[in-house]
């Protein structure tokens, strides 16, 4: 189908990506079309009268759907999610019965939105204001002054007569207009009711959702929130006449306005999607925006590195700082990695302050194409509040997962397709090397041994009793002295941008081969073991079914899937593998599209990682790493 749109739409962001399988063309060849959109606005324009005139049956509207544009704090432009489709000179005011299984399609979906944080504006950070214990909430946004700040006045005084109305003269009202009038007006409107109670104004952008729930009755103009509240069987008064007013029944009001006359964008993959699909990726949006405080203090980070913070942290504001001393209390801080807190300048007034937490973040198992020390953007983070996944000392977020948390039907099949994609294309932390490496005829076992960074955190705090290469590979020997034992050095070493282990040189004499250039995810794949002290290899050896050793206590171990040299007691679980990938790859990472910046699932960002390995999309030109280099060189020579 070969589709047209006017000059205006074609200006919107993302606009093409509501069209499946459809050739977008300009209303230039409307001849050849089978459908021509216009905007709203562009009703009277000659372009639509001439459609119109020769072609009425092709010629349709778009105007803004339910679900509001998407953008958040880091986020400079906005993305598009629904547009109705309406056909020009159309009643479009009839209802549409759903069929027995539409109608339950529709339940479910009802049940996925009340258990969900989402509403129909998404993209602004929770309210921050110390809310009454019982209230009132009045609310406007954007819905209610599209035709300009005197209908958004109207409105506000129609949402204070339905207030007085049908409100509480005993209950406190907080009336939250969304920035979108001055305060001042605000406050001329309400006067009258603070004659009566008590009335708090909340004029900044924000989530609708704890609001809404929290409050004893809602009372709107003609924002969907009104519909937000009748999904979620809340008290609701609606003053206006939105385009939900008027259907009592709330299965054939969704099934007309959402599922029948909307079309819906899925920003990630930028393509035609389902109220579902849309609603569950809003979900994991809201998830990742509410879960730190509104401010964060990045602590020790460089200026370059601010705009991967913001993007991980797109529902809070980021202040950069070098000393713990300018620190408010009851602050949370971010660092990088395990460096203890004590080691920052103005430490020691960390301690007579009242609380603080701490968000320790770290390169997470599925990162990028090339090495972070390259800067080479990452995928994903880790974003930990009890620890990290390699400190063994004490629990992490990863470990309370992996220890307590209920893994699903739909944990466990992802887990297996997730792994198995891995193991089909190959994939592992940073996709470095190049040669084929091919097994000796009849040698067996294969035994792999990864050479690690002993200067690393995962080694101080994760390998006690053997924390040396050249000592790993030893006890390796003398374990199998008929085995053919391949070492690999780690690829930071190999590049030369960290320093080799001690007597690392002399690994020929203790393995069979020394292997510099073969993709890890290859050796692994005709290997028989993988010996370990931390090296996530050994995570990447089970996902193969490879029998892995440890020698340390890295977070893979004692699950009862590893043979543990040093086995940590306090793992009391047993997991199967699918529970094992669905903890560590699906719910302890923070992914992030490098082609949107949005929030994405690990699904999406293996096939991201995929199309970069193919195709190099997300690889920084020359020019770019140079002027990153020299940048950072002179930021840290300045200290900023």
């Amino acid at each position: 189908m070969t589709v047209a749109i006017s000059p205006a739409l074609s200006r919107i962001q993302g606009i093409t990506g509501f069209f499946e399988n459809d050739t977008v063309v300009s209303t230039q060849a409307i001849g050849t079309v089978q459908a021509v959109f216009f905007s709203v606005e562009e009703q009277g324009s000659r372009a639509y009268r001439k459609v119109m005139a020769q072609w009425p049956e092709q010629c349709w509207f778009l105007k803004e759907g339910p679900f509001a544009p998407y953008q958040t704090l880091s986020q400079k432009h906005e993305t598009p999610l629904s547009f109705f489709k309406v056909k020009a000179g159309i009643d479009d005011s009839d209802w549409c019965e759903p069929s027995s299984d539409q109608h339950q399609r529709i339940e479910r979906f009802i049940e996925q939105w009340r258990a969900s944080r989402v509403s129909w504006r998404n993209g602004h950070p929770r309210c921050q204001q110390k809310l009454p214990e019982r209230f009132i909430l009045g609310w406007l946004d954007h819905d209610d002054v599209s035709a300009g700040k005197a209908q958004g006045r109207e409105a506000l005084h129609q949402l204070m007569e339905s207030i007085a109305e049908h409100g509480d003269d005993e209950v406190d009202v907080v009336v939250s207009c969304n920035a979108i009038m001055e305060t001042r007006c605000i406050e001329q409107e309400v006067a009258p009711l603070r004659q009566r109670r008590r009335v708090i104004i909340i004029n900044t952008p924000c989530h609708v959702h704890d609001l809404l729930i929290a409050a004893e009755q809602t009372h709107v103009v003609n924002s969907w929130v009104g519909l937000d509240a009748r999904m979620r069987l809340l008290q609701v008064h609606v003053a206006g006449r939105p385009p939900y007013h008027d259907q009592p029944s709330l299965t054939v009001l969704l099934h007309t306005l959402l599922f029948e006359r909307t079309l819906l964008r899925h920003p990630e993959h930028d393509c035609p999607t389902t109220p579902e699909a849309l609603l569950e990726w809003l979900a994991l949006q809201r998830c990742h925006l509410d879960r730190f405080p509104a401010t964060l203090y990045a602590l020790g980070f460089s200026r370059w590195k601010l705009p991967v913070l913001k993007d991980y942290f797109q529902g809070s504001q980021i202040h950069r700082i070098t000393d713990i001393d300018t620190v408010p209390d009851d602050a949370c801080l971010v660092v990088w990695g395990s460096r203890a807190l004590d080691d920052y300048p103005g430490a020691e007034k960390l301690h007579q302050k009242n609380s603080y937490q701490i968000v320790r973040l770290e390169d997470a198992f599925i990162r990028s194409v090339g090495l972070g020390a390259h800067l080479i953007r990452p995928i994903s983070w880790v974003l930990d509040e009890k620890g990290l996944y390699y400190d063994a000392r004490t629990p992490s977020a990863l470990e309370n997962i992996l220890q307590h948390h209920v893994f699903s039907e739909s944990d466990i099949r992802r887990a297996a397709q997730l792994r198995q994609r891995l193991i089909e294309t190959n994939i592992t932390k940073y996709n470095v090397g190049s040669r084929v490496w091919r097994a000796p005829d009849r040698v067996s076992p294969i035994i792999l041994v990864p050479g690690q960074v002993e200067s690393d955190a995962s080694i101080r705090f994760g390998a006690q009793t053997i924390s040396r290469n050249m000592d790993l590979l030893k006890s390796v020997r003398a374990a199998h002295p008929q085995g053919y034992i391949l070492y690999k050095p780690h690829p930071d070493v190999l590049a030369q941008l960290r320093a080799q282990g001690m007597d690392e040189e002399a690994a020929i004499h203790h393995c069979d081969e020394l292997v510099t250039d073969a993709p890890m995810a290859e050796l692994l794949d005709v290997v028989d073991e993988v010996h370990v002290m931390t090296s996530l290899a050994g995570f990447e050896g089970l996902l193969r079914g490879k029998k892995v050793v440890t020698y340390g206590q890295p977070f893979y171990a004692s699950w009862g899937l590893t043979i543990d040299h040093a086995p940590l007691p306090r793992r009391e679980r047993r997991l199967s593998l699918d529970e094992l990938v669905a903890g560590t790859l699906l719910h302890y990472p923070t992914y992030v599209s490098l082609g949107t910046g949005f929030y994405m699932t690990a699904e999406d960002g293996l096939e991201q990682l995929l199309d970069w390995k193919k195709n190099g999309t997300y690889n920084p030109s020359t020019l770019q790493r140079i002027m990153v280099k020299a940048r950072r060189k002179i930021l840290d020579y300045l200290k900023r």
